[in-house]
C-alpha cells in the first residue's frame, strides 16, 4: 500500500481498532475514512488522495458499510461493504435496505466483499432467497456487476463492483496480493475511472 500510486483505496476486513491511528495505515497524502468493528476482525476503509475533494456521507455503526462522496468534474459516490460469511438473513436485509438510498444515485460505485459465491453473474440468479434478494436489488436499481472473474483463491467471485455508470470503468484487473507483511486469500482488484479531469484509480482488496 505504501508504494501504491492509486488515488482511491478500498479495503475490507481491515482488522483495525481505535488503538490504531490513521497515520499508521497509510503515508501522508490521503484522507482516510474508517468503520472499524467494535470486536476482533472485520471493518472497512476508504482512502482518498487528499488532492481530490471528498467527504464522509455516512457510516452506520451496526453494519460494516462506509459511504464517501468524491468531487471531480462529476460527483462520485463510493460505498464499501463487507458481509461476513454466515451472516443471518436480517443482516443481509439491513445492508440492502441501507444501500437503497444510495444505489440509484448517478455515478455510484458499491464495492466490497459480499460473500455471495453461489450467484451466477451471467444470468444473475442465486441459489437461495438471500442471494436472489441481492439479484433483485441489482435489477431494481439498474446496476451493473462488473467483476466476472474469481476474486478468491478457491475460485469464487466474492468481491464485487456494482455501479450505475459502467461506462466510466476501464482497465479492470485482478492479481494476487503479495506485498510485504500484507497477504490475503482474496485477489487485489484494480480499475480506473475515465472521462474525468482527474483519472481516479481504485485499488480494492481484503487487508
Amino acid at each position: 500500500m505504501y508504494s501504491s500510486t492509486h488515488d482511491v483505496l478500498v479495503l475490507t476486513e481491515t482488522w483495525l481498532s481505535q488503538e490504531i491511528f490513521d497515520k499508521e495505515i497509510l503515508p501522508t497524502g490521503f484522507n482516510i475514512y474508517r468503520n472499524d468493528r467494535a470486536s476482533r476482525g472485520g471493518g472497512v476503509l476508504i482512502a482518498i488522495n487528499n488532492t481530490i475533494p471528498s467527504k464522509l456521507l455516512t457510516t452506520p455503526s451496526c453494519l460494516e458499510v462506509l459511504i464517501v462522496e468524491v468531487q471531480c468534474k462529476l460527483t462520485l459516490t463510493f460505498c464499501v461493504v463487507y458481509i461476513p460469511p454466515n451472516s443471518n438473513s436480517l443482516y443481509h436485509s439491513d445492508v440492502l435496505a441501507f444501500l437503497n438510498s444510495y444505489a440509484s444515485k448517478p455515478h455510484t460505485f458499491i464495492l466490497g466483499d459480499f460473500n455471495y459465491p453461489d450467484i451466477n453473474w451471467h444470468s444473475l440468479v442465486g441459489h437461495s432467497d438471500i442471494f436472489n434478494a441481492f439479484c433483485d436489488f441489482i435489477y431494481s436499481h439498474n446496476l451493473s456487476q462488473l467483476v466476472t472473474f474469481p476474486t478468491h483463491v478457491k475460485g469464487n467471485t466474492l468481491d464485487l463492483i456494482l455501479t450505475s455508470s459502467p461506462q466510466l470503468v476501464n482497465n479492470l484487473n485482478s492479481c494476487e496480493l503479495s506485498y510485504n507483511r500484507l497477504s490475503s486469500d482474496h485477489f487485489l482488484i484494480t480499475f480506473t475511472l475515465s472521462e474525468l479531469p482527474t483519472s481516479v484509480c481504485c485499488w480494492m482488496c481484503q487487508a
